[in-house]
């Protein structure tokens, strides 16, 4: 059941002002922020506990929000889309997000790329926060509590529709004058996130788009990219090398070492970022933000990843460093001069790419030799063999299209005490905060004006 027209009840049972369905980082947020509004808030979760995703977020250390501070730029990282979200961050910046948490006595701290996290280096202390701010607004919760649908009515006198409640997988109906929905997308459905606001949304006509993955890992088959799982490298280059007119798995697809058969490749994507090696391929904020990309420029064509080991220095640099190596202490072996740079899995992997042996002399080293080394340092190349599942992704995309909600308030439009708040939102979200950074957003004016719509219903 998605959708159910409310028939009435007796008059005993309670109406809450605020209902909010799903208690993640929006839901709780939205939950704590109607109830210091002065609402009366019941919140619904279907797990055992709150924050279950949350607590998994950026590595299990949480990059709540990234410090952009031009509401132009941060917009901007959504893609196109993003001109929607000017209202809602005009209502509620990251560093509101910031002094949110200080409230509670938490601090943050900025690091590479502008993102923010909490300075204990813990999810758990950001889900604690937002738990205590429930307490301390009197939100009555009730985990465990799985959502079936939605109650609908028509309002007498504007002939509107409205939500005045939901219905439980028990064919329990809870009432209230405002509903919150923040039961998320599809990405780590482990956590409960299995898309299950996606069916109600479009049993009222509402245009949701089908859920897909967004931010993901890239599956590598090549067996090197396996000797080097849990390595990272804080600062590395990704770019793809694309070939025209061939299909990205078929047999006849050139080998990525065959460097002949890539001369005329279109180099068509060039980013640098953290990246991760792990078993199945690469993660990390570089990998994941450039995953979709790839997954498209991959259509109709063969390409090969290639990872910049080097992205600080050009190419003739490195070359001349490998050089001058060779003039001026040319007995010393390839691997020694390679791990002044580099741990030591990542040599051997380099070594293996480059087809050189790691005891070879820098003296003894050929121009052909020298020539290979320095494009794999440049640009080590690696299969591109799609992309994990959406069990795996971080963000997924899809959703409700942003263009059916008023992001003054949050509200559904045509539907006046609808709110729709964080992932289950339609937006091209980036590693670094951003996804976060809609949730809290959007969770703190959806309350806030819920909140209000409450008061003014009355009882």
């Amino acid at each position: 059941m998605f959708l159910r027209y409310y028939a009435g009840m007796n008059g005993r049972e309670r109406t809450y002002d605020c209902l909010v369905v799903g208690g993640g980082a929006a839901g709780m947020m939205a939950a704590g922020r109607a109830a210091e509004r002065g609402a009366q808030v019941l919140l619904l979760e279907k797990n055992g506990r709150l924050g279950e995703k949350l607590r998994i977020t950026g590595g299990g250390r949480c990059n709540v929000t990234n410090a952009i501070t031009d509401r132009h730029v941060l917009t901007a990282r959504y893609g196109d889309k993003g001109k929607h979200l000017h209202n809602l961050f005009a209502r509620f910046t990251p560093e509101d997000m910031r002094g949110f948490l200080r409230r509670f006595d938490l601090d943050t701290k900025v690091e590479q790329e502008q993102r923010v996290f909490p300075v204990t280096d813990s999810a758990e202390s950001v889900q604690r926060v937002l738990a205590r701010y429930l307490r301390d607004g009197g939100v009555t919760v009730r985990s465990g509590t799985v959502v079936q649908g939605l109650l609908r009515a028509v309002d007498p006198e504007t002939r509107q529709n409205r939500i005045i409640g939901v219905e439980t997988q028990r064919g329990e109906q809870i009432r209230a004058r405002a509903v919150i929905i923040a039961t998320g997308g599809t990405s780590h459905p482990e956590t409960g996130s299995t898309g299950d606001g996606y069916p109600w949304l479009q049993s009222l006509g509402l245009p949701v788009g089908g859920a897909d993955v967004s931010l993901v890992p890239i599956r590598v088959p090549d067996p090197w990219i396996r000797d080097l799982q849990g390595l990272s490298l804080q600062d590395a280059g990704l770019y793809v090398e694309r070939l025209e007119g061939q299909n990205t798995t078929g047999p006849t697809d050139p080998h990525v070492r065959d460097h002949a058969s890539w001369a005329n490749a279109k180099r068509s994507l060039n980013r640098r970022g953290k990246l991760l090696f792990t078993h199945f391929g690469l993660s990390g904020p570089l990998a994941l933000n450039t995953a979709s990309t790839i997954r498209e420029l991959a259509s109709g064509a063969a390409v090969r990843i290639r990872i910049d080991l080097v992205p600080d220095i050009s190419e003739d640099a490195y070359r001349y460093e490998v050089q001058t190596a060779a003039g001026s202490e040319g007995g010393t072996q390839l691997s020694s001069f390679l791990r002044r740079r580099f741990p030591p899995r990542l040599t051997r992997a380099i070594c293996e790419c480059a087809d050189l042996d790691a005891g070879l002399k820098l003296a003894g080293i050929s121009k052909r030799e020298r020539r290979l080394l320095v494009e794999t340092v440049k640009g080590m190349p690696c299969s591109f063999g799609g992309l994990m599942g959406q069990d795996k992704a971080v963000v997924t995309s899809g959703g409700l299209d942003p263009a059916a909600v008023d992001f003054r308030t949050m509200q559904v439009r045509g539907i006046p005490n609808l709110y729709v708040v964080g992932d289950l939102l339609d937006f091209n979200r980036q590693s670094g905060g951003y996804s976060l950074q809609i949730c809290w957003a959007s969770g703190w004016v959806a309350g806030t004006h819920a909140a209000s719509l409450a008061r003014k219903a009355g009882p």
